[in-house]
């Protein structure tokens, strides 16, 4: 599995334009490779994540997908800033799918490995989902319902 981390900082002006463009990613359901999006705010940065099947599946995305749904919800005129993360990891995604389906949260914690760890594939609740990142991060992401998109398979 492949996992994209987004962070981008919103200017609170712009916070209602900026969720209108996120809200238009639906067309992902339907790219092939594709598992989940799902994301939300944390202060003054949006937070999203998104799942893929492979490398491979992403990278065809970038290439023949992303720009045309960027420049068609005209979000880059939304945030001042991005940072973007990528991690491959051999958890299975069935098991995340099903998490991310339960879950209101991303509890996200502190970890001294450099790859991504997804604790939740055997430990969630329908609260949170816990996942583990690059060392210093920590916090809590309420998931927003109107940001969340799953594949259509």
């Amino acid at each position: 599995m492949f996992i994209k981390k987004i962070v981008c900082t919103v200017e609170v002006m712009d916070r209602e334009a900026f969720d209108k463009a996120q809200r238009q990613w639906t067309p992902l359901s339907q790219v092939p490779g594709f598992l989940a999006q799902v994301g939300g705010w944390r202060g003054r940065d949006a937070v999203i994540f998104a799942f893929w099947e492979s490398k491979e599946a992403y990278e065809s995305f970038m290439e023949d997908v992303h720009d045309e749904i960027f420049n068609q919800n005209l979000q880059k005129n939304t945030y001042n800033s991005i940072s973007i993360t990528l991690w491959q990891t051999n958890k299975p995604s069935i098991l995340l799918m099903q998490a991310l389906s339960e879950t209101r949260s991303i509890s996200i914690n502190q970890t001294d490995q450099s790859l991504l760890i997804m604790v939740a594939s055997a430990v969630h609740s329908k609260e949170n989902l816990y996942l583990s990142f690059l060392p210093n991060e920590k916090g809590e992401l309420k998931l927003y319902h109107p940001w969340i998109v799953f594949s259509s398979k």
